[in-house]
């Protein structure tokens, strides 16, 4: 996301957290951080729960951290026991989508893989879109 804007790529990389978090505010408009404070922590749509990460289990969801509906890994991912909604997550990289009975993670790491994937749901169905970046085309793969 700095990437897209005004943002020297080198001087990023090379430079401390708090070096970046200053040319980031630097060279983000007022109203883009606006429009990302206002963002939910979580949506509930049907039988789905939209999340960054996860949540932690056990916790009811009015009682969920943001730092864990942000950044959990463990001991969300391994969960087994259903969550009461179907959780929708990315923030954990894998090679496809990752579908399991309690939770689905669709981040397979654009940034570095070159597959952006998108998940469709519909009543009880569910499809999957991918644009992959093959040999500098993109095409459109669609999937179960």
């Amino acid at each position: 996301t700095l990437r897209s804007y005004p943002i020297d790529p080198a001087a990023d990389t090379r430079a401390e957290l708090h070096e970046v978090m200053a040319m980031a505010h630097a060279a983000i408009p007022a109203e883009d951080l606006d429009f990302i404070r206002g963002f939910e922590d979580w949506i509930e749509l049907g039988d789905y729960l939209f999340v960054h990460a996860g949540i932690r289990p056990g916790v009811p969801l009015a009682d969920q951290k943001p730092s864990d509906l942000r950044w959990i890994r463990e001991p969300f991912l391994d969960h087994a026991q259903p969550f009461g909604r179907v959780v929708v997550h990315g923030h954990t990289i894998t090679p496809a989508v990752d579908v399991r009975t309690n939770r689905i993670g669709i981040d397979t790491g654009a940034y570095r893989s070159g597959r952006l994937t998108a998940l469709g749901l519909e009543g009880t169905e569910r499809w999957q879109i991918a644009a992959v970046e093959d040999d500098g085309a993109i095409r459109v793969v669609k999937g179960d």
